[in-house]
């Protein structure tokens, strides 16, 4: 993992990735073809989501630790990186180590993204949410997020056009509702004989779709 004050850069870090063609938030934003949503690069998985996540909203995902749903997530990121987008990915989670090889395997171009943990993000990573640096960031198990932060992420990601996916350690309750997550979903693993490996996806909010059995991806 990278330590959190490796995170500290200098002002003009925009310009100094720019010269090794990175797309910044900054720069990403001012080209026109420049996307609104985000794919994963799967058919089925971005009809699902009504075209892809968007951009300047929050997404959040009950994806329980040891089921590899991560791998959906990762979809994502893996096409944001290709399309030379910088990437944030917070974990939450103590004692997880990266492990670079497995995740370029998996379609991430490691020059665009960066990895720190953060047991407190918001409070630690305040700066990152205040510039257009990350397109996509991604919190991964946040130990616990207070109606405040969900409002001052909401609020962030909406100012800088950044999208941000919350994954979720527990399956999401339609009874307590986050109402700051224009997106909702649950991801369960699948692994039967009838259905097949994969996953069953469910929207607890922000699409009206059916529920979706998603095979392994091809990343």
């Amino acid at each position: 993992m990278v330590p959190t004050n490796a995170l500290q850069t200098p002002e003009n870090i925009a310009d100094i990735l720019a010269q090794y063609g990175v797309r910044t938030g900054a720069s990403a934003i001012d080209m026109e073809m420049d996307p609104t949503r985000f794919l994963s690069g799967n058919a089925a998985l971005d009809e699902f989501i009504e075209g892809g996540l968007i951009s300047g909203a929050v997404s959040e995902w009950g994806m329980p630790a040891g089921q590899g749903s991560r791998e959906i997530a990762l979809s994502f990121v893996g096409r944001a990186t290709t399309s030379e987008m910088l990437v944030l990915w917070v974990n939450g989670q103590d004692g997880l180590e990266v492990y670079p090889p497995a995740w370029s395997a998996r379609g991430v171009d490691l020059r665009f993204i960066r990895f720190v943990t953060a047991n407190k993000p918001i409070e630690l990573l305040k700066p990152i949410f205040l510039e257009p640096l990350f397109r996509l960031v991604v919190i991964d198990s946040p130990k616990h997020l207070s109606g405040e932060e969900w409002a001052f992420i909401a609020r962030q990601a909406r100012a800088m056009r950044v999208h941000v996916m919350v994954l979720q350690s527990f399956f999401l309750s339609g009874r307590r509702g986050n109402i700051w997550a224009r997106l909702r979903i649950n991801c369960k693993q699948r692994s039967n004989v009838a259905c097949g490996d994969g996953w069953h996806l469910e929207a607890v909010r922000g699409t009206s779709r059916q529920p979706l059995n998603l095979p392994p991806l091809d990343m």
